[in-house]
């Protein structure tokens, strides 16, 4: 019905269209407010009878429907309101329908958030180019380039972590204060928690066993209203570890021992240690105590390592360094931070001889390492230089296999070129000798004048453009290159071969031969069934909003074109509204084309005067 009364009103208007050309500021039809109206200009706006429905912000255009169609207009609207109606019932009844299977639709929808959950994961790890961690069931821990996955990419320092399996299964770092041991920690225990969620890692590389259990006692959780000082809380957390680890666990100790005497803190330090080691938990513990750092060096079951300091600038460079034993730094820090000099001095002449001993046995191991550490670096540059060359000389070389395909193709095009030009030269003489034949009887020395002709021009032509391959012998395999057909040689003569195939005999130059590897097989004949493929995936319209005239019209071309391919008997114009030159130069087309049956401008539900309904002749 709504179509029936869109037609009915478009009749309507179009013939008040014609009759009143000079009042109208284009001759379209053009819709407001589900209503279609004719667009006046100004000056005849009381002029014709009707109501108006809108205004142009220029106030130059009254978009007025006529008396004429205020009925249809009327009845058009009353139905579009039935249909909302229609659409509101045919919903109510679907949902009644889908509510009987809400279980159903309930699991599939849990399933959804899962398969979301695991599309998120994969976009976190591509969007910050993270890795998947091999998981090992051997219990050991295997972390390169490993970063906090909450520092700024650009910032964070990557480190190696090595535990477990083959490696010691205990870590315990010293250095400098606010040097990275506790963000070493945190990021070791991050990532392995990452990967127990299946998230991607921000490594190199991991390989991570799965732990049952990890514990982790970092920070200082005091309590006044439960009577906890900083040692208390930091012990209540240990033992309560200390009861549960197995050699599942994962074990994350920061300042172990500290808060107390630290005679008495290295001691019980130094025994906790001892028990982790005898449960086979991976653990990593951080520690500032001296005798710590003496009794893991002494150690073969613990690895000692230390955070990087500059003495230069006095800063840390947060590179966790193995087996390598590091000196808190105490007192440079202090003084970096601005504590009194003459305080610092005096702090110096306190400190026993004993330990400033050890201090500079420290620092000599640690410029040794850095200048090793720096070597190691130079080596890794070199390689990454080689490795490089090795790539751009791997990539010439492709390239140039590339040219000589290249070449190889154009010299086979010409090849076959000059082949054919020879085959046709040997037509015309054939055909030169069948004549002559005709008129004047067969004549020997003619036939042996058309054969010697051909085989100098066969030989003409392939010397210049192949190369015999000279390994072929009488019973080899071969193909013949211009007949692409396979046979055996049966004699060799020169550069002449008689090849015996298909049960015929010919006689080949040696150019246009390739030898074959194996006999080759019989080939089935097969039937080939002519067919044409329909395909109903053609678009039932063509947007060219936004397009300038000159590419819309050989975008229409193009589309229209593949409409008649497809057998399309209507489709939509979009040109939208604009300045209307656009919407012009496709009616001004359609009207030239011999294979247009009718077009119209579109109705409400088709976009109005925006759009344009083209029928195509059958």
């Amino acid at each position: 019905q709504i179509k029936k009364i869109e037609a009915e009103i478009k009749e309507k208007l179009n013939q008040f269209v014609k009759s009143n050309s000079s009042m109208l500021q284009d001759n379209y039809i053009a819709t407001r407010a589900n209503h279609f109206v004719v667009p006046i200009k100004s000056t005849y706006k009381n002029q014709v009878k009707g109501i108006v429905i809108d205004v142009s912000d220029t106030q130059n255009t009254y978009f007025v429907e006529p008396y004429g169609v205020m009925e249809s207009n009327v009845m058009l609207e009353q139905l579009h309101y039935d249909e909302q109606l229609e659409i509101a019932r045919i919903i109510k009844a679907l949902c009644l329908m889908i509510n009987k299977h809400y279980e159903s639709l309930q699991i599939d929808n849990d399933i959804l958030a899962d398969l979301s959950f695991m599309l998120l994961k994969g976009s976190y790890g591509l969007n910050n180019d993270y890795e998947i961690a091999t998981i090992n069931k051997d219990n050991y821990i295997e972390l390169i380039g490993a970063c906090h996955p909450l520092i700024d990419i650009k910032k964070v320092v990557a480190n190696d972590f090595y535990l477990g399996g083959n490696y010691n299964n205990v870590i315990v770092i010293s250095g400098p204060n606010a040097g990275g041991k506790t963000v070493s920690l945190k990021t070791l225990a991050l990532i392995v928690l990452m990967n127990q969620c299946g998230l991607p890692l921000p490594v190199k590389s991991a390989n991570l066993a799965i732990f049952r259990n990890i514990f982790v006692d970092i920070g200082d959780e005091q309590s006044i209203e439960q009577d906890l000082s900083g040692f208390s809380s930091h012990m209540k957390n240990v033992s309560q570890i200390i009861d549960k680890i197995d050699n599942h666990s994962l074990v994350v100790l920061d300042e172990l021992g500290s808060k107390t005497d630290p005679v008495e803190g290295e001691a019980l330090a130094k025994s906790i240690i001892d028990y982790i080691v005898e449960s086979k938990a991976i653990a990593l513990v951080t520690t500032h105590y001296l005798a710590i750092k003496d009794y893991a060096s002494e150690s073969k079951s613990l690895t000692l390592a230390s955070m990087g300091f500059e003495k230069e600038t006095l800063s840390p460079t947060y590179k966790l360094q193995l087996n390598m034993v590091g000196r808190s730094y105490g007192l440079e820090i202090a003084s970096r931070y601005g504590l009194k000099q003459e305080i610092i001095d005096k702090a110096r002449k306190y400190k026993d001889e004993k330990a400033s001993y050890l201090d500079g046995i420290i620092d000599e191991l640690s410029d040794k390492l850095k200048k090793e550490n720096d070597l190691l670096n130079e080596i890794n540059q070199n390689n990454e230089q080689l490795k490089l060359k090795i790539e751009n000389l791997e990539k010439e070389k492709a390239d140039l296999e590339k040219q000589k395909e290249k070449i190889l193709k154009e010299v086979y095009l010409k090849k076959d070129q000059m082949i054919e030009d020879a085959y046709n030269e040997i037509n015309l003489i054939i055909e030169k000798f069948k004549e002559e034949n005709e008129n004047q009887g067969f004549k020997h020395h003619l036939k042996n004048q058309a054969i010697d002709a051909l085989d100098k021009l066969v030989d003409e032509k392939n010397s210049n453009i192949s190369i015999a391959d000279m390994s072929i012998n009488v019973g080899d395999y071969v193909l013949i290159s211009t007949l692409s057909k396979e046979g055996i040689v049966k004699d060799i003569k020169g550069n002449k071969c008689l090849v015996e195939t298909d049960n015929n005999t010919l006689s080949v130059n040696l150019s246009l031969l390739t030898k074959l590897k194996e006999k080759p097989k019989p080939v089935k004949k097969k039937v080939v069934v002519n067919h044409q493929v329909k395909t109903n995936s053609f678009s039932l319209s063509l947007n060219l909003i936004g397009m300038h005239v000159e590419d819309a019209l050989i975008a229409l071309k193009t589309y229209l074109d593949g409409a008649l391919y497809y057998h399309m008997e209507q489709v939509t114009i979009i040109h939208g509204y604009g300045t209307g030159a656009l919407r012009k130069a496709v009616h001004e087309y359609l009207r030239k084309a011999k294979f247009v049956e009718s077009f119209e401008l579109g109705g409400a539900s088709d976009g109005g005067a925006g759009a344009t309904i083209v029928k195509l002749k059958k």
